[in-house]
């Protein structure tokens, strides 16, 4: 059983009553902006709980990796081989790689957290995040 929970602001931790609803997500997943602090992120969640029963990183790690491997045999072995190379050969440099495939302007950061991925942008680049 599913329970949802209001969410405060992940950044400033503002209660969800004082969030702004936005023209994204739905009633039972909105997208709320934050009166205090402006970011916006979804306003409901489920419990904790379920997350550390259901969602765990131990467990659904896993049980993915299983079923993939199961699944898609040739292809997820590749899949691995290119992921490993792409660790040794490149290094994750968000600045990086935003100037080198966006123009300058505004950028989404998705799951931005507490927004220093971007922080301070590349000369040009102002940065939006939604934190999930």
């Amino acid at each position: 059983m599913l329970h949802i929970l209001d969410r405060a602001c992940p950044l400033c931790g503002t209660p969800s009553a004082q969030a702004s609803p936005t023209k994204y997500g739905n009633t039972e997943w909105p997208i709320v902006e934050c009166g205090q602090c402006g970011l916006v992120f979804i306003g409901r969640t489920p419990a904790q709980s379920e997350f550390e029963e259901e969602r765990a990183w131990e467990r659904s790690f896993v049980q993915e990796t299983e079923r993939r491997a199961r699944d898609h045999g040739a292809l997820f072995a590749l899949d691995r081989l290119t992921r490993a190379r792409f660790k040794l050969a490149y290094r994750r440099r968000p600045k990086a790689i935003v100037a080198r495939l966006a123009r300058p302007g505004p950028v989404l950061d998705l799951a931005c957290g507490d927004g220093n991925t971007l922080h301070p942008p590349a000369p040009g680049y102002v940065p939006f995040g939604i934190e999930v």
